[in-house]
């Protein structure tokens, strides 16, 4: 008499992680160039009731210390000035001397600084924008403006001691009038120009109406 058995073996499926963020996506993929603990604590001032306000930041380093402001558009790095209206942006991407307010954020690796903020007058749809300005130094200072759409500092990484970012766009499927999600595509910076990787990923919202929850696809 023979004796059959059978083996069962549960099926496992393993689910897609789900992000609520843009910046905790980020945060995973390698070689970030700034990372939240790159943050520099701000100072605000003002001269006078009526005038502007200054913004200012320093480095930590006790070896050199560089002292950074912010003050109508313009940034300044141990005295050397940076316009925005003058930086290097990204094709379909505005300068605006208020794109970088009294909410400015900055974040410093290196000789490079990165400075992101949601402009004041954003509004519905549009704070999904955040204005993001990379400086390098390396062989001078230079100014850049990222794509903004669900970026911040945290897009950036490096390739061969190059930067690199992700540019974000919506994805629609036939007969959604919501996007479906989003096709981001990685540029890294080359001789001041902005060059594809020719690297892409594919994003899927949870819930078109919540577009800050999503699926990276397969």
């Amino acid at each position: 008499m023979k004796l059959l058995i059978f083996f069962f073996v549960p099926t496992v499926c393993f689910a897609s992680q789900t992000y609520t963020s843009f910046d905790s996506f980020f945060l995973e993929q390698s070689c970030r160039m700034f990372l939240p603990s790159s943050k520099l604590e701000a100072m605000h001032f003002s001269k006078c009731e009526s005038c502007s306000v200054t913004t200012q930041w320093q480095t930590t380093s006790t070896a050199t210390k560089t002292r950074i402001r912010l003050e109508n558009g313009v940034i300044s790095i141990n005295n050397k000035m940076l316009k925005l209206r003058n930086a290097t942006s990204f094709p379909g991407e505005i300068t605006n001397e208020d794109d970088l307010g009294i909410d400015t954020e900055l974040f410093h690796a290196g000789s490079n600084f990165c400075l992101h903020a949601t402009p004041l007058s954003a509004s519905g749809s549009a704070i999904r924008h955040k204005s993001v300005y990379l400086i390098t130094s390396k062989p001078s200072a230079k100014l850049y403006k990222l794509p903004s759409l669900f970026s911040s500092c945290h897009n950036v990484g490096t390739q061969d001691s190059r930067p690199t970012f992700l540019h974000i766009q919506y994805r629609y499927e036939t007969e959604n009038d919501l996007p479906v999600g989003t096709t981001l595509t990685e540029y890294k910076i080359l001789n001041s120009k902005f060059t594809s990787t020719g690297r892409t990923i594919q994003s899927r919202f949870v819930d078109p109406e919540n577009v800050y929850r999503f699926i990276v696809d397969k």
